[in-house]
């Protein structure tokens, strides 16, 4: 069996995280207000997790894999979450040029 899945260039995947970075809050689906981690998936109300509650690695894997439980966490949630949460901590989670 064939992959015919082409890879993303590291310019690809950059556009698509700077995307998600400069969306407006109300777009995108994982933003920071009032002291919490807002999560909005489509077609679901908000879920709530307060900064607080995750401002370590090990809570932030706890929160992963807590929320892989749900129907509506999906992986542009995922990646929106792990990069916030990071950037937060003052880690980095893209390790390419540019």
């Amino acid at each position: 069996m064939t992959n015919n899945v082409k890879p993303w260039s590291r310019t690809e995947s950059r556009d698509l995280i700077t995307e998600m970075l400069t969306k407006e809050p109300e777009q995108a689906p994982v933003f920071i207000e009032d002291g919490c981690l807002v999560i909005r998936p489509k077609n679901w109300g908000a879920y709530y997790i307060g900064l607080d509650r995750i401002d370590t690695t090990i809570k932030l894997v706890w929160w992963i894999h807590h929320l892989c439980e749900k129907n509506w966490f999906d992986q542009e949630i995922n990646q929106r979450l792990i990069e916030l949460a990071t950037e937060r901590m003052g880690l980095k989670t893209y390790q390419g040029e540019g």
